[in-house]
């Protein structure tokens, strides 16, 4: 029987789908274990639907696997690796270019996996991935070790003076685990478990309490989020901010 993937959360589904069939369980019986319906387990192995954090413990716990790794695909360790070779590469000692960044649209903005599929300059477009007019792109100095993307703001309400509406915002999607991120630090995310535009606020971490996002105006009484790698998908750190370009 095929399987078909068809939903926004399509990583995910795969590896939940190969887990289950790994263990030889059905989708009945995976749902009886972890407390949900069976339809609920059919739209997460069909990717279009996000388990909420709760549900994502049960489901790890299930099919003993870290819930982090189940959730994003990288595991703790995996992440340790990763963020020791990224070290190894000293920014200030490598050749530094000017390269053109895409101004992407917000509401389209993912994650990592959205990276093939960034817009190029080329002046004489040969492919859907070439872009002749240079109006769409902002130039940036940086690394080919650096995974810089550029975004248009919306903006958003109550207003936000730091980051109006039209703010061209410099990311960096290189850092997708919530741990490797200073607190302070402003980043654009998605809530997993919701289909939503992106959010834009500040990480804040204090010793010994589960990180939080905060609104980036801190006099509007918003209620923080609880930040963790199951129930946030982070798509990029803010590096700088261009205001009426």
């Amino acid at each position: 029987m095929v399987h078909i993937i068809d939903g926004p959360h399509q990583a995910f589904a795969s590896r939940l789908l190969d887990l289950r069939r790994e263990k030889k369980l059905t989708q009945e019986e995976l749902a009886q274990a972890i407390n949900v319906d069976k339809r609920s387990i059919s739209t997460y192995e069909n990717g279009r639907t996000f388990p909420r954090e709760d549900t994502i413990n049960r489901l790890a716990q299930k099919l003993e696997v870290d819930p982090n790794w189940l959730a994003t695909g990288i595991d703790k360790e995996m992440n340790k690796f990763i963020a020791e070779q990224n070290s190894k590469y000293d920014a200030a000692n490598l050749i530094k270019k000017v390269d053109l960044l895409y101004i992407e649209k917000w509401v389209k903005l993912g994650g990592r996996s959205n990276l093939a599929n960034r817009v190029t300059y080329n002046a004489s477009p040969e492919y859907k991935s070439h872009c002749s007019d240079l109006s769409k792109f902002v130039p940036i100095i940086k690394t080919s070790f650096q995974n810089y993307r550029a975004v248009e703001y919306p903006g958003a309400l109550p207003l936000n003076l730091t980051y109006p509406a039209g703010t061209i915002i410099i990311f960096d999607s290189g850092t997708n685990m919530i741990e490797d991120i200073p607190s302070g630090s402003d980043i654009i995310y998605r809530l997993r478990s919701e289909e939503n535009d992106p959010g834009l606020r500040t990480v804040l971490k204090e010793p010994g309490v589960q990180p939080v996002l905060i609104p980036i105006d801190t006099s509007y009484c918003i209620q923080p989020i609880s930040a963790t790698n199951m129930n946030i998908e982070i798509i990029g750190i803010v590096k700088s901010v261009m205001i009426g370009r």
